[in-house]
């Protein structure tokens, strides 16, 4: 009877000990000494998340979109849900404001997800211009622009925004061959668009809408519409015949051996068989029936080299011989055409140019119904085409060619067995670009002349505008509705004089 009552009592001791802590900690908690829960992990109560009774749970913590700045004025601290949601504090679960989701609330939403005719991508994957030739060629401009204004050039002259490392020219300015670390980059091809490294605060938070070819605007909502040249757009000299845009892109074979030397200036006439590469019989535009174009002035020419090929039993052009390559057209609605296989044929220029220009001309749709096209082999190891776009459809700047380099055999399309190049990227240069006049044949720039002007070269007398700037899109059908006067389907047919 004594023991039961000792146990009774002990047992009335213990209860009011754990009593002192709020409904026992609710379960989600340890009662310390002072009466106060330590809570578990993502249990707390209330705003503040003080321990209290840890019936309540803790949502999901980001970076916060909002927020007020600490002491050092720094922004973006942790905030439950991000600071744009509820916290359901029984689901331990983000009620997202509209806009955005996530089980933190830490990213936005796209506009009406796109319309059903886009992707949703985060701002650091999203890329400049349409192909990898936009970025490289603009780049190759304001570097080269500047580098002539300012001297920037190696070592101690090199350009202090560019992070660790020289632009390498041989006495007559930049080349646009870069190395870093040691690494030496030459000109190059690459199919996607040129992304840039982004580690904001907002890096895997904000997106936004990679629109589907032939729709726009920032949700992919509105159909795009034809684009044409103004037919009333003028010029200052109408003496002289309209020029059509004119596209490089240049074949560097790889030689099997060190492409640079060791200070990192590409090689350029330690290549092939060492003959002299301002050779001069020219190879003129090659036509093709009912494809309009300039006629074979000097603008149109190359010089052509026709010394023997790998005549030292160095690799170059031998590794490239009759091998297959694709070319990749986009139009200005986006959408991609990619050829036929094209027989890399420089023994016989004459031939290979026309291959490269019917495999153009018979893109689907007539999305190419027009263009020129010329080439030269530079040296054993360089061969140059110039395509010149000249069709209606494609008047103006147009978006710069993809060389489809790579091996794409059983199961891939189109079966090509690829080019063997110098096939390094830098961020100054593609292999493509509008017919560059502020560089010789050895990478030398004229500093006589304009370099954004040189840059483009042939540039086209012609323009491209949405409906050709004589009419108004339809954003719901993609059709043009064509003013007064104007017929066609990108309003660029004078139906009147005016």
């Amino acid at each position: 009877m004594r023991s039961l009552v000792v146990l009774l009592c002990v047992s009335a001791i213990l209860s009011t000990v754990n009593a002192a802590c709020d409904n026992q900690c609710s379960g989600h908690g340890t009662c310390l000494s002072d009466d106060v829960c330590q809570c578990y992990d993502n249990w707390g109560v209330g705003l503040s998340f003080d321990s209290g009774d840890c019936s309540d749970r803790v949502c999901p913590f980001e970076l916060a979109w909002v927020d007020t700045p600490n002491e050092k004025g720094e922004f973006h601290k942790y905030a439950e849900c991000a600071g744009k949601g509820i916290c359901d504090r029984k689901l331990a679960e983000c009620t997202c404001f509209d806009g955005y989701e996530g089980k933190a609330c830490q990213r936005t939403v796209c506009p009406n997800d796109c319309s059903g005719h886009g992707t949703c991508e985060y701002i650091e994957d999203m890329g400049y211009g349409s192909t990898w030739s936009d970025y490289s060629n603009d780049y190759h401009y304001y570097y080269s622009h500047y580098s002539l204004m300012y001297g920037w050039g190696s070592g101690a002259n090199s350009n202090p925004n560019w992070n660790g490392g020289n632009l390498y020219n041989n006495g007559g300015g930049n080349t646009g061959f870069y190395q870093e670390n040691g690494i030496s980059y030459g000109q190059g091809f690459f199919d996607d668009k040129a992304t840039f490294d982004y580690n904001s605060w907002d890096n895997r938070k904000t997106r936004g809408c990679v629109c589907d070819a032939l729709y726009g605007d920032l949700d992919c909502s509105l159909r795009m519409c034809p684009y044409g040249t103004d037919v009333l757009d003028t010029r200052d000299n109408l003496l002289i015949s309209a020029k059509y845009q004119t596209q490089r892109i240049q074949f560097m074979a790889s030689t099997g051996t060190n492409d640079f030397d060791a200070s990192g200036h590409w090689q350029l006439n330690s290549i092939g068989d060492g003959v002299s590469v301002h050779q001069t019989n020219e190879v003129p535009v090659t036509n093709v029936n009912g494809v309009r174009g300039n006629t074979a002035d000097d603008d149109n020419k190359f010089n052509d080299h026709n010394g023997p090929l790998n005549a030292d039993g160095h690799l170059g052009m031998k590794n490239l011989l009759f091998q297959t390559f694709a070319l990749t057209f986009k139009s200005k609605l986006n959408e991609t055409f990619t050829t036929i296989p094209i027989v890399f044929n420089a023994h016989d220029m004459p031939k290979f140019i026309r291959d490269i220009q019917l495999a153009l001309l018979n893109l689907p749709n007539k999305v190419i119904d027009g263009i020129t096209v010329a080439g030269n082999r530079q040296s054993n190891s360089i061969v140059n085409i110039n395509i010149t776009f000249t069709g209606d459809r494609v008047q103006g700047p147009q978006h710069y060619l993809i060389v489809e380099d790579y091996e794409c055999q059983d199961g891939c399309t189109p079966k090509i067995d690829g080019l063997k190049l110098q096939h390094k990227v830098d961020h100054l240069n593609s292999n493509i670009a509008e017919w560059v006049g502020q560089v010789d044949w050895t990478g030398n720039f004229d500093e006589n002349k304009d370099a954004r002007n040189n840059r483009n070269g042939i540039s086209s007398d012609y323009n491209s505008y949405e409906c050709g700037r004589r009419g108004k899109c339809d954003y719901s059908t993609g059709l043009c509705g064509c003013f007064l006067g104007y017929t066609g389907a990108n309003c660029n047919t004078l139906t009147t004089l005016v």
